[in-house]
């Protein structure tokens, strides 16, 4: 089965499922997802870092110039708008991973028999993991 996110929600579903008490069972579902992430993650990362490169001021080094707030200034300010819309692709670009329906139900069951309470950000990130792995136990009932 593949599970779908965006390149944008990577960073907050990996970090809640860092965070997450799980048993033992459930616990080795989130490790196999993380596992299965990662190789996603460490694309976005270079796609983002390369585009980056594309636009910002760089040091000798040929790195980005990142300012003391962690932003960076564009080589050409006038192209602010093209990098925006760059960025903003390449954060909605759906990516997927292969994941096994068993633990994908183990996980799901975990996540709707959980105690624990989400707020905010988590409770975003809950919601994007909890959504991606009914639709995709959604799509193996139905085939």
């Amino acid at each position: 089965m593949k599970l779908a996110f965006t390149n944008r929600d990577l960073p907050a579903v990996t970090a809640l499922l860092d965070t997450l008490e799980l048993p033992p069972t459930p616990s080795r579902a989130r490790t196999h997802l993380l596992a299965a992430l990662a190789p996603a993650i460490e694309t976005f990362s270079q796609d983002e870092y390369d585009l980056v490169r594309l636009y910002a001021q760089l040091g000798e080094d040929g790195s980005p110039k990142v300012n003391g707030d962690g932003t960076i200034t564009l080589q050409d300010p006038g192209k602010a708008s093209e990098f925006h819309t760059e960025h903003t692709q390449l954060l909605s670009e759906e990516v997927t991973v292969e994941f096994t329906s068993d633990k994908a139900a183990l996980l799901l069951d975990a996540l709707n028999a959980s105690s624990q309470c989400f707020t905010g950000d988590t409770a975003r990130a809950l919601d994007i993991l909890a959504t991606s792995l009914e639709q995709a136990n959604d799509t193996v009932a139905g085939s």
